[in-house]
């Protein structure tokens, strides 16, 4: 069973669309925050089995994030929803939440608190939630707070990043895990990765480049690859290279104290380029770099693969 607990309200509807998107192979519309009017997500038929919506029949799903909650928590939150008009309105109404529900709760629901006007098969709790995640990885491995929250994925990585204290990466990966938002600044390193395999996130300080490079560190992980972190030079990543595995590679600040700009731009087979080189020829080896700006303009180094922040 997931921990569903790890995910904001917008998350888990995110997530559900989804979900049911791809169980239904149906598009289904998310709103912005706000009274939504009893609507979260929204489809229109016609739509093939299990749903059989007819043609421009209307389809709604009411999400409801209470994972820490039963059925006595939601009683008074679903009788308000149940007395909204789009109850009676959609050609279908599902409920769908991550709280546990039994089967005499989903048939209370039903016949109680919605007064027969929804079936109790379009009333879904915590397990069904589960069951749609077994069914469909894909999503999961889509929805990154989802996927890092399982915990499992991450575990067997953590006691591998050298230099490192473990206890103080897996807290702050943690910590991570719980605030992560996906932004535009992620999307575009993960593309940038995808095409080129390296990475340099460049900005003044405290500006987020450390913690977007552990975003993507994080999403690499989840995906079965390795961690390698150097914290002082570029040998510490060379030298855990291992044949046929999968390593996301990692140096926060390379342009730092430890290195002396003006090698760097006079050397151009100095280590920094060497491992460039490499990464670019393994497509078992990404490198994510972080660096503040003014040093980067210090440097000769000619680098294309760079996003400011």
């Amino acid at each position: 069973m997931q921990d569903f607990g790890e995910l904001s309200e917008p998350d888990f509807v995110q997530l559900m669309g989804d979900l049911l998107g791809a169980e239904w192979k149906m598009r289904l519309h998310r709103f912005p925050r706000g009274r939504d009017g009893g609507v979260d997500l929204q489809g229109f038929g016609p739509t093939a089995a299990p749903l059989h919506l007819a043609e421009a029949s209307e389809l709604v799903v009411q999400c409801k994030h209470r994972p820490r909650d039963v059925l006595r928590d939601l009683r008074r939150e679903l009788a308000r929803e149940a007395q909204k008009d789009i109850v009676k309105q959609a050609d279908r109404y599902i409920l769908v939440t991550s709280a546990r529900l039994t089967r005499a709760n989903k048939r209370e629901i039903a016949s109680n608190i919605y007064g027969g006007r929804i079936s109790e098969n379009d009333v879904l709790g915590r397990e069904d939630v589960d069951d749609l995640l077994r069914n469909h990885p894909e999503v999961l491995r889509t929805n990154m707070k989802m996927f890092l929250a399982s915990g499992s994925h991450l575990q067997p990585f953590l006691n591998q990043v050298e230099h490192i204290n473990s206890a103080e990466f897996s807290r702050r990966l943690l910590r991570l895990q719980r605030t992560f938002v996906e932004t535009d600044v992620v999307k575009q390193a993960l593309a940038m990765l995808e095409s080129s395999r390296i990475c340099i996130l460049s900005g003044p300080p405290g500006v987020g480049k450390t913690t977007t490079a552990s975003i993507l560190l994080l999403r690499y992980m989840a995906e079965g690859w390795q961690p390698v972190v150097a914290t002082s030079e570029v040998r510490e990543l060379e030298v855990q290279f291992l044949p046929g595995v999968k390593q996301v590679l990692f140096f926060d600040d390379f342009l730092g104290q430890a290195w002396k700009e003006a090698i760097l731009g006079r050397d151009e087979d100095c280590s920094l380029v060497r491992l460039m080189r490499a990464v670019e020829r393994d497509p078992n080896r990404v490198l994510i770099l972080t660096t503040r700006d003014y040093r980067l303009k210090k440097v000769s180094i000619q680098v294309s693969d760079v996003i400011g922040i």
